[in-house]
């Protein structure tokens, strides 16, 4: 991984400084300060920290205040390596997963699911019997008395539809929630994988995910009997006044007329190092380089830390 994220800098910066037509001796020089580990630590600090994070599972999402300690940690460093540092604020609906808790009377299921971006459930949770509806599509329905009830769902965000249509079609039958779980497309890279996507549709049902093996676990309980079903989700959920960050920090150029943009977002679903923590750690490493090498560009490079690339707005197809 580190050898990956050394050869990612190089490689970036190769195509950025040729591009402005340096001396040779500047490539070099700034070669010189490549720091693959200082990387790294910034990627798994934004991945693991738990201060910078909301819950067990991890999380970093709109307006949380996971991601405003995450936006202030950038800053900070940005500001140490010597950029010109901002924080711009942006108006979005937050989102904060705080907890989730799904438990089957009889059994001793007891698990942890990753909520979607919704509002959640009261404090006392949904208790209801669980309903396996198969692949959550209209003719899995058929038959089934699902009113006031827990529908499990196997799902395919990949080839078959977005979280939307599973939420749409059960609430449209009445359930009370919906628990999700990959059986095709994302999150099948192995069967203790949780995948969620960003909703794009109003806040219709409280939903969540789990793993394959969760649902094979949960299979063999509802087979035996054992439906009674308590679902608990604690969520904060607002729209229109949530704050994001974008967080800026600049290497002024010899001219300002126009502006390089060097860019990766900080917030994140689990624990991610990939998507998009590793990008963050990769922009500060660039600048890092930059500046140790005395390099001043021709325009203005912004390294820029969005805030909200995940889901940052409820309802609407252009999140």
């Amino acid at each position: 991984m580190k050898k990956r994220i050394s050869l990612l800098i190089v490689l970036t910066m190769m195509v950025s400084l040729t591009g402005c037509n340096p001396k040779k001796t500047t490539m070099e020089h700034y070669l010189e300060n490549v720091d693959a580990k200082y990387a790294y630590n910034i990627s798994k600090a934004l991945a693991e920290d738990d201060d910078l994070l909301s819950n067990e599972l991890g999380y970093r999402s709109a307006g949380s205040d996971a991601e405003h300690k995450a936006a202030d940690y950038i800053e900070k460093e940005m500001g140490k390596i010597g950029l010109e540092t901002e924080k711009i604020p942006v108006t979005v609906d937050k989102w904060q997963f705080n907890s989730a808790s799904l438990k089957i009377e009889g059994t001793d299921i007891q698990m942890m699911p990753a909520s979607y971006q919704l509002s959640g459930t009261s404090k006392e949770g949904i208790v209801a019997e669980m309903v396996d509806v198969g692949n959550g599509t209209a003719a899995d329905y058929e038959g089934k008395d699902v009113e006031g009830k827990i529908v499990l769902a196997g799902v395919d965000q990949f080839n078959v539809a977005w979280i939307d249509m599973y939420m749409e079609e059960a609430a449209l039958h009445k359930a009370a929630a919906l628990v999700t779980y990959d059986n095709g497309g994302y999150g099948t890279y192995d069967d203790d994988q949780i995948n969620v996507q960003d909703v794009c549709c109003d806040d219709l049902i409280p939903t969540v995910a789990i793993s394959k093996n969760n649902y094979k676990s949960i299979k063999k309980a509802l087979k035996a009997g054992n439906n009674k079903t308590t679902l608990k989700i604690d969520n904060d959920y607002s729209l229109d006044d949530g704050v994001s960050y974008n967080v800026v920090g600049k290497i002024p150029g010899k001219s300002s007329k126009q502006q390089i943009i060097i860019s990766g977002h900080y917030d994140i679903y689990f624990r991610s190092f990939q998507d998009d923590s590793c990008a963050i750690g990769l922009i500060m490493a660039i600048a890092k380089a930059m500046k140790e090498s005395n390099y001043t560009p021709e325009n203005d490079i912004l390294f820029i830390a969005h805030g909200s690339e995940e889901w940052g707005a409820a309802n609407t197809e252009y999140d």
